[in-house]
């Protein structure tokens, strides 16, 4: 990168110059082009709106004043309180709140690290503030070839977030704020933050729980409608490897709690219900009839529990899974994209075994809480075949 914003005066963040915009790589061949005609709009994720604009959409007016009430509710609500609730990181009082936090983790990145401060410009014209810090031909070996680029949690910064963990295990790493937080410019809604990854990537050549029974039928149909990014239907269109870490104390992704200790009851935790997403998408004929053994695993909270599950009870045989696997990938060939048929001609029991090895593939635990920090030790790429 060449500009490299090496300052700590993040007030000055604003006048300094971007390293890159969106649309860079189409300058030469299309400079007319405006930025609304490039504005990312992945299906199943609604386009943010905006301040000042209008949501046209086609309705007769009997139907429009039945529901404009309602409507109206859940768009200030989700403009207002909604959004600092959802992503406490864009309120500006918790965003000088940390400042002197930021400013010490962000000068810890780009002096111990080398980190290289970066502006980038996205298509809807938000400021993102990325840090960058190259491992590659340092100490880190094969590790620092790898890039990792973090993506913070609604109250997280990359200075103070995630970003940190990669970075010890001795990767390469790329962080990035949402918009709104920190320097970034904007507001977080789901269509920025995908705009944001947009020219992120560009650069490379639960709250039911939480409220009351009487309000939270508005606050889902406000979350559904205003904020919902579907996690699930994006990695239904993602073909490359995925892990997901479940974190076993997670008091914020779990929804139900032991009356006992308050602990965080696991089979309610949401990784299970994703993990659960990605193995029907990918492999439908295996998880048929075998998702009450991925269940049976889902309930173990701690590594013991789900070692005697895995190879004491159902004595699964990960040679066995992975040649099954293989051979039906060296089939396809070039053309081994998901869904895979991988399956539909094995007995219940060999499915069993094949659903717990793909589950165990693709979901780790971790005992930790939501807000702590993963440990470097436990950082690790998603198994690939």
């Amino acid at each position: 990168m060449g500009t490299c914003l090496k300052i700590k005066d993040s007030y000055c963040f604003k006048k300094w110059p971007v390293e890159y915009s969106w649309d860079e790589d189409r300058k030469s061949t299309s400079s007319g082009e405006k930025n609304s005609s490039h504005r990312s709009s992945l299906p199943g994720v609604a386009t943010a709106v905006q301040d000042g604009e209008v949501k046209k959409v086609k309705i007769s007016i009997l139907h429009k004043m039945k529901r404009a009430s309602g409507a109206w509710i859940r768009y200030t609500l989700a403009h207002t309180v909604g959004r600092w609730l959802l992503y406490p990181g864009s309120v500006d009082l918790l965003n000088k709140v940390p400042l002197k936090l930021l400013l010490n983790g962000r000068t810890r990145l780009m002096e111990d690290f080398h980190g290289k401060r970066a502006k980038l410009v996205a298509c809807d014209g938000n400021k993102i503030d990325t840090m960058f810090v190259d491992r590659r031909g340092n100490n880190s070996g094969k590790l620092g070839m790898q890039l990792v680029i973090s993506c913070e949690g609604n109250g997280s910064f990359y200075e103070v977030g995630c970003f940190i963990t990669p970075l010890k295990a001795g990767y390469s790493v790329l962080g990035w704020n949402h918009p709104g937080f920190a320097r970034s410019s904007g507001k977080p809604y789901p269509q920025n933050d995908i705009n944001a990854m947009d020219v992120v990537i560009r650069l490379l050549p639960l709250a039911a729980k939480m409220v009351a029974k009487q309000v939270r039928k508005l606050v889902i149909r406000t979350i559904n409608e205003h904020f919902n990014l579907n996690v699930a239907d994006m990695l239904h269109r993602y073909q490359g490897p995925v892990l997901l870490i479940r974190r076993t104390f997670d008091e914020i992704t779990s929804t139900q709690f032991h009356l006992e200790n308050h602990l965080p009851i696991i089979q309610t935790n949401r990784a299970n219900e994703l993990l659960l997403q990605i193995l029907r998408c990918r492999y439908p004929n295996i998880i048929s009839g075998a998702e009450d053994v991925v269940h049976q695993l889902l309930t173990a909270d701690c590594p013991r529990v789900e070692h005697f599950i895995y190879y004491h009870f159902y004595q699964v045989d990960d040679n066995w899974c992975l040649d099954q696997l293989k051979t039906y990938q060296s089939i396809l060939g070039s053309k081994a994209e998901f869904p895979w048929k991988v399956g539909s001609d094995l007995t219940s029991a060999r499915k069993k075994h094949l659903a717990l090895f793909l589950a165990k593939k693709h979901l780790k635990n971790v005992e930790i809480t939501h807000g702590k920090t993963l440990p470097p030790e436990e950082f690790e790429l998603p198994w690939k075949l």
